[in-house]
């Protein structure tokens, strides 16, 4: 009984730490600083739960009573805010080189996207291709629409 105590404990902090950085994401691609990032993360990682507690008459909710929630949340928020960029830095450089940039002007040619993006059955899981667009890959002309075309984003 108390193994399976820990493991939800476990399960439920994992979840926790997950929305609050979901929420961080989200603000931070709103264009929140870090302060508001991390309050939106923390609103969404506690929320639900104190809203639960605040209707049901459970005072002070868990949070409060158990400060390490908190801080679970906080040191998400912190790690999604300054690691997530850094992450998608590293894998959006090795993308760009996939998509074989010119060596002189480190622009991305029609011809390397078009491979790039119909590289064998990985479209579905390609990073953010609307990003991609307007800030990582400078691209020429033609790119530009084929991509907002095969996407549906015109």
């Amino acid at each position: 009984m108390q193994m399976i105590s820990l493991v939800l404990r476990k399960v439920d902090q994992a979840g926790v730490a997950l929305y609050a950085a979901l929420g961080c994401l989200a603000a931070g691609d709103a264009g929140m600083h870090v302060v508001g990032c991390t309050l939106v993360g923390c609103v969404s990682g506690l929320g639900g739960g104190t809203l639960n507690a605040m209707m049901s008459g459970a005072t002070p909710v868990y949070w409060m009573a158990y400060p390490t929630w908190l801080g679970l949340c906080l040191v998400s928020c912190f790690a999604t805010f300054y690691g997530a960029p850094v992450l998608e830095d590293a894998m959006s450089g090795r993308e760009v080189a996939a998509m074989e940039p010119d060596p002189d002007t480190g622009l991305v040619h029609f011809e390397g996207f078009k491979k790039w993006l119909e590289a064998e059955g990985e479209y579905q899981e390609r990073l953010k291709l609307r990003y991609y667009i307007s800030v990582r890959a400078p691209l020429h002309g033609e790119a530009t629409w084929y991509c907002s075309s095969a996407l549906g984003l015109e």
